[in-house]
């Protein structure tokens, strides 16, 4: 992506406001639920054995922390970011139905003026994926980084480091050895990136 499509996308995001939303109004875009389909991003999350202490007030806040991020489609809106946060606060309206008071609450959003370019959503959900694991590194086991990433940027067509999203996102990240020098993980782990 060359610098003049990165300005599009920071004027878009300029344009784009702070909204709420009811979550019955907002559904996940293609590409993400093609995503889901293949692997479980709510799977590389902590699991809580104990959710009684997630109050309204935390899912607010973890919706302005961690936005969703939304464009207008008919008379509803598709999500291309903030999948995690979309999922925890249909956790929190489903807790929140089992303990009979069913919550109408809108959440907050970020929403955009008009769909993005394919390219541009393709990128919103793979840096919101990768990360979790490249940045975060949130206890994911070493073995699946490297299947999350295959599934992801569609190895089997093109390594990863070729991948022409991976080269807008991760640069300086060029060959396996380097990868997981930063993830501070075995070479071995990696097969089949290259």
């Amino acid at each position: 992506m060359d610098e003049r499509k990165w300005q599009q996308l920071a004027m878009e995001l300029s344009l784009s406001k702070l909204d709420d939303l009811l979550l019955s109004e907002i559904s996940l875009c293609e590409e993400i639920d093609s995503i889901c389909s293949l692997t479980n991003p709510a799977s590389m999350l902590k699991c809580s054995s104990d959710d009684s202490y997630f109050s309204e007030h935390l899912a607010v806040l973890d919706a302005y922390q961690n936005p969703i991020i939304v464009y207008p489609c008919g008379d509803s809106f598709k999500l291309i970011s903030g999948i995690f946060t979309y999922q925890m606060q249909h956790k929190y309206n489903s807790k929140q139905s089992e303990l009979g008071s069913e919550s109408h609450r809108k959440t907050p959003v970020i929403m955009l003026r008009d769909k993005p370019k394919l390219e541009i959503i393709q990128l919103f959900i793979l840096n919101e994926l990768t990360r979790i694991i490249l940045r975060q590194y949130s206890g994911i086991p070493s073995n699946k980084i490297g299947n999350y990433l295959k599934i992801w940027f569609h190895t089997d067509k093109v390594s990863l480091f070729e991948n022409r999203h991976w080269q807008v996102l991760f640069p300086h990240i060029n060959n396996q050895k380097t990868l997981s020098e930063w993830l501070h993980i075995s070479t071995k782990v990696l097969k089949g990136l290259s």
